[in-house]
């Protein structure tokens, strides 16, 4: 297979996964498509070196990382704002239903803080194991693994408390 199309391939496996996890991070369509954008620019630029890689869908999300992690830097707003709605697409007839487990999703993923969330996105929305994850933040692989246990258990309570104010009504 030649490079043009290993590389289309590859795009088509991953860039929606990629786009998706910017959207997550609450970036606008149009922020979201640009890094997209810059990253797979700059994955073709790489690519006779990278195309190898034992986990490119990881990599390719730490690209989108930094690169939004330098778009903040310059916008001197480190902190990501709200929640963007787009992602919480849920398989549900019933409208109203649906409308109500997107408030309560947003909601909990509101009482998060900013890496608390990612690695929820990265876990749950990404489905990526631990190890990715770690190489994707950073992180220690243990380090994250006690974390994400801790932060099951702030959105239990959260859940709980939720469940139980509305059970008193």
């Amino acid at each position: 297979m030649d490079k043009e199309k290993e590389f289309e391939e590859i795009y088509k496996k991953y860039s929606k996964d990629i786009y998706s996890y910017l959207l997550f991070l609450s970036l606008s369509k149009e922020e979201a498509e640009d890094i997209l954008q810059d990253v797979f620019i700059k994955f073709w630029k790489l690519f006779d070196r990278l195309k190898n890689l034992e986990n490119i869908k990881a990599y390719l999300l730490k690209m989108a990382r930094n690169r939004l992690i330098d778009l903040k830097r310059r916008e001197r707003n480190l902190k990501f704002v709200e929640l963007n709605e787009e992602i919480f697409d849920f398989k549900i007839e019933d409208h109203a239903e649906k409308i109500k487990k997107k408030e309560f999703v947003k909601k909990i993923m509101e009482n998060l803080e900013e890496e608390e969330r990612e690695i929820i996105i990265l876990r749950f929305y990404e489905n990526l194991k631990f190890r990715e994850i770690s190489e994707i933040l950073s992180v220690n692989e243990n380090t994250l693994r006690v974390k994400y246990l801790k932060i099951l258990e702030k959105i239990r309570k959260y859940v709980y408390n939720y469940n139980y104010e509305e059970q008193k009504s």
